[in-house]
Protein backbone atom coordinates (compact mmCIF):
# COMPACT_ATOMS: atom_id res chain seq x y z
CA UNK A 1 0.00 0.00 0.00
CA UNK A 2 1.33 3.42 -0.96
CA UNK A 3 2.10 5.86 1.82
CA UNK A 4 0.12 9.10 1.78
CA UNK A 5 2.41 12.04 1.16
CA UNK A 6 0.80 14.98 2.97
CA UNK A 7 3.44 17.50 1.88
CA UNK A 8 2.98 16.56 -1.78
CA UNK A 9 -0.81 16.75 -1.43
CA UNK A 10 -0.65 20.25 0.13
CA UNK A 11 1.73 21.39 -2.61
CA UNK A 12 -0.65 20.07 -5.28
CA UNK A 13 -3.58 21.91 -3.63
CA UNK A 14 -1.58 25.16 -3.54
CA UNK A 15 -0.58 24.75 -7.19
CA UNK A 16 -4.19 24.06 -8.09
CA UNK A 17 -5.31 27.24 -6.31
CA UNK A 18 -2.59 29.24 -8.08
CA UNK A 19 -3.68 27.79 -11.43
CA UNK A 20 -7.30 28.73 -10.70
CA UNK A 21 -6.28 32.31 -9.94
CA UNK A 22 -4.20 32.39 -13.10
CA UNK A 23 -7.06 30.97 -15.15
CA UNK A 24 -9.48 33.50 -13.68
CA UNK A 25 -7.04 36.29 -14.51
CA UNK A 26 -6.65 34.94 -18.06
CA UNK A 27 -10.42 34.65 -18.46
CA UNK A 28 -10.88 38.24 -17.27
CA UNK A 29 -8.21 39.44 -19.71
CA UNK A 30 -9.95 37.60 -22.52
CA UNK A 31 -13.38 38.96 -21.57
CA UNK A 32 -11.94 42.50 -21.68
CA UNK A 33 -10.16 41.93 -25.00
CA UNK A 34 -10.90 44.54 -27.70
CA UNK A 35 -11.48 41.75 -30.23
CA UNK A 36 -14.85 41.11 -28.61
CA UNK A 37 -15.98 44.57 -29.72
CA UNK A 38 -15.45 43.42 -33.32
CA UNK A 39 -17.97 40.57 -33.02
CA UNK A 40 -21.21 42.24 -34.09
CA UNK A 41 -23.13 39.63 -36.06
CA UNK A 42 -24.44 36.12 -35.53
CA UNK A 43 -22.06 34.77 -38.19
CA UNK A 44 -19.04 36.39 -36.54
CA UNK A 45 -20.10 34.99 -33.17
CA UNK A 46 -20.54 31.49 -34.63
CA UNK A 47 -17.13 31.70 -36.32
CA UNK A 48 -15.46 32.67 -33.02
CA UNK A 49 -17.22 29.85 -31.16
CA UNK A 50 -16.07 27.34 -33.80
CA UNK A 51 -12.52 28.71 -33.62
CA UNK A 52 -12.50 28.30 -29.83
CA UNK A 53 -13.81 24.75 -30.09
CA UNK A 54 -11.15 23.94 -32.69
CA UNK A 55 -8.48 25.50 -30.48
CA UNK A 56 -9.66 23.22 -27.67
CA UNK A 57 -8.53 20.29 -29.81
CA UNK A 58 -4.95 21.52 -29.47
CA UNK A 59 -5.11 21.56 -25.65
CA UNK A 60 -4.49 18.15 -24.12
CA UNK A 61 -6.60 18.94 -21.03
CA UNK A 62 -9.70 19.75 -23.12
CA UNK A 63 -11.43 16.47 -23.89
CA UNK A 64 -14.69 16.05 -25.76
CA UNK A 65 -16.29 15.36 -22.39
CA UNK A 66 -15.08 18.72 -21.03
CA UNK A 67 -16.44 20.48 -24.12
CA UNK A 68 -19.83 18.79 -23.76
CA UNK A 69 -20.06 19.49 -20.03
CA UNK A 70 -19.12 23.14 -20.50
CA UNK A 71 -21.52 23.65 -23.39
CA UNK A 72 -24.38 21.97 -21.53
CA UNK A 73 -23.80 24.24 -18.52
CA UNK A 74 -23.83 27.25 -20.83
CA UNK A 75 -27.04 26.09 -22.49
CA UNK A 76 -28.70 25.67 -19.10
CA UNK A 77 -27.69 29.21 -18.13
CA UNK A 78 -29.29 30.59 -21.31
CA UNK A 79 -32.77 29.52 -20.28
CA UNK A 80 -32.49 30.90 -16.74
CA UNK A 81 -33.87 34.39 -16.29
CA UNK A 82 -31.36 36.97 -15.13
CA UNK A 83 -32.08 38.43 -11.71
CA UNK A 84 -33.50 41.96 -11.76
CA UNK A 85 -31.04 44.75 -11.08
CA UNK A 86 -31.74 47.20 -8.30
Amino acid sequence: MAKFNYKKWVTEIKLSEQEEKEISKDAQTLSDHPLLDKINTKDEWVDVMKALMDHGNTISQVSDSIKKTTLLAMVKSISKPTPPTK
